[in-house]
């Protein structure tokens, strides 16, 4: 993603902050405070401590541009280490110009390439600055983590961010998505093989637990393992270690662990589906990702974040009417259908500015009328009849059916096995 007109918002002080991001995307322009990117531009309000968070902004940040914002009135300090310092820097006639200059490809600095992202969950919302709070306190230890959310709430971002500001951030970050691994293959991805273990296995292959070595390993969709998967991951866990099919020793590994779900385990748990012991292994340290609608006011934020990945979208931004169309939807898909909405309206937009008849919204609010019965079904009533009534509400699609049961679509596949629905009937 481009980073030439991203910018960052540094101040310590809540109101103001807001007031500023509010100003900077009435401009025009996009900024956030933990911006995914290498930003263009710092602004950072005059404050006491000023001269320590330009330095800060300089070690966080190098090549950024450093811009001193001073209320009317306020004089300017001796001896700032910043590239500007504008005057009066909350009058919009006197803030864009001097920001559209400095975004120029004249005074841009060279990006450094070991400038990474600051953080892999945007947002200024306030359940948001707790999650990465709780995020980055989790990570200063080596506890087993559980993240739990809706589907596309962001549940893998904040496993990356997990392990980026671990101890263990050198080392590899390794995923299996549970539910998209057939029973019969789950153990020799975990776990490994060696060559002519099986038909089929012409090398050996050290397993991901064992790739996970000295980092993270990250078990996402944990709630749609099988009893048996369950029994072989919750030893290696208590062991740490591995044995490859057609091994004759064990291997030792060491690997934080990080598992995620969009089920109700406790609830499994009570009813026998899901074990006990390894929810009590994995559910050390519990976060809980917000759904979108929840967070509204991050809206604005995500969908510029989004517009700024896609080919052309960053010289583009948002008209207010349609900022406030995204605002007011329930968004049942979170994150991940935002950014789809994000990815059509750039397609459909031919100038820079994306109105609301750019957003495909007509398709969308038809997914929330069956969404919260259905999620409040699903632990009362038989699944079988819960799957039959999604899939005719939703027409036989298996792709929408399984999001309104809030399920991945290989664990649709496998339940409609399971019960022996033939969807084409």
């Amino acid at each position: 993603m481009t980073a030439r007109r991203m910018i960052a918002v540094e101040d310590a002080d809540p109101l103001r902050r807001a007031r500023l991001l509010r100003l900077l995307l009435v401009s025009g322009f996009t900024a956030a405070v933990d911006p995914p990117v290498q930003p263009a531009i710092a602004v950072l309000p005059s404050s006491p401590d000023v001269r320590s968070r330009l330095a800060a902004v300089a070690a966080r940040w190098p090549g950024c541009r450093r811009i001193v914002l001073l209320s009317q009135g306020e004089a300017v300090l001796a001896g700032l280490d910043a590239d500007c310092v504008i005057t009066d820097g909350f009058n919009p006639a006197k803030l864009a110009p001097a920001l559209s200059a400095a975004l120029s490809p004249a005074s841009a600095r060279p990006p450094s390439p070991e400038a990474g992202s600051a953080s892999e969950i945007i947002g200024e919302s306030g359940v948001i600055r707790r999650l990465r709070r709780d995020i980055a306190e989790i990570a200063a230890g080596n506890v087993t983590a559980l993240l739990i959310g809706e589907t596309g709430s962001g549940k893998e971002c904040a496993a990356r961010m997990l392990h980026r500001l671990s101890r263990r951030a050198s080392g590899p970050l390794v995923a299996v998505n549970c539910a998209a691994v057939p029973d019969g293959l789950l153990e020799g991805e975990l776990f490994g093989f060696e060559r002519g273990a099986f038909t089929g296995a012409v090398r050996a292959f050290p397993g991901k637990f064992k790739l996970a070595d000295r980092g993270t390993m990250f078990l996402d969709e944990i709630g749609d393992l099988s009893a048996a998967a369950q029994a072989k991951i919750l030893r290696a866990i208590e062991t740490r270690e591995t044995q490859r099919l057609g091994g004759l020793k064990a291997e030792p590994f060491d690997a934080r662990f990080v598992a995620a779900t969009n089920v109700d385990l406790e609830g499994r748990m009570r009813d026998g589906v899901f074990r006990a012991d390894l929810y009590y292994r994995i559910a050390v340290a519990v976060l809980e990702l917000p759904p979108l609608r929840a967070r509204r006011e991050d809206v604005p934020l995500l969908a510029q974040h989004a517009l700024m990945k896609l080919e052309g979208g960053g010289d583009r931004r948002f008209s207010d009417a349609a900022l406030e169309a995204l605002c007011a939807h329930d968004w049942p898909g979170n994150v991940r259908e935002l950014i789809n909405v994000v990815e059509v309206a750039n397609l459909r937009c031919h100038d820079n500015i994306i109105a609301p008849e750019h957003l495909p919204m007509r398709r969308l609010p038809s997914f929330a009328p069956a969404l919260v019965p259905l999620r409040a079904a699903v632990r009362d009533s038989d699944e079988k009849a819960l799957i039959l009534r999604a899939l005719a509400e939703d027409g036989g699609n298996k792709t929408r059916a399984a999001r309104n049961l809030s399920w991945s679509r290989m664990t649709l596949y496998r339940k409609l096995a399971q019960h022996g629905i033939d969807p084409s009937r």
